[in-house]
């Protein structure tokens, strides 16, 4: 996946968490479901991993009250991908998105 496959894909995962007030769970598991492609990313680039991550929020559009990017979200796609390690999406919500 490009970053901007993985924008589109946390904006989507972000904008149906809003509906149940549960965005920062969302983001996290969208860390641990695409771990993986977040990493691929990392090898092809030279960008940290915090660059990399801030590159998907800012191309997933996820803006603060102040209308301004909110980059502090990729803490939390940062907490997700840790997680992975040690969890696993549930077979029924695994291509819910």
């Amino acid at each position: 996946m490009t970053l901007q496959e993985l924008g589109n894909q946390l904006k989507k995962m972000h904008g149906e968490a809003k509906k149940t007030k549960e965005q920062a769970c969302m983001v996290h598991l969208f860390g641990v479901k695409y771990e993986a492609e977040i990493k691929e990313n990392k090898k092809k680039s030279s960008k940290s991993i915090t660059i990399l991550l801030k590159s998907i929020v800012e191309k997933a559009g996820l803006m603060n009250k102040k209308g301004e990017i909110a980059y502090s979200w990729y803490n939390e796609i940062n907490k997700g991908i840790k997680l992975s390690k040690y969890v696993k999406i549930k077979d029924e919500y695994k291509d819910r998105f």
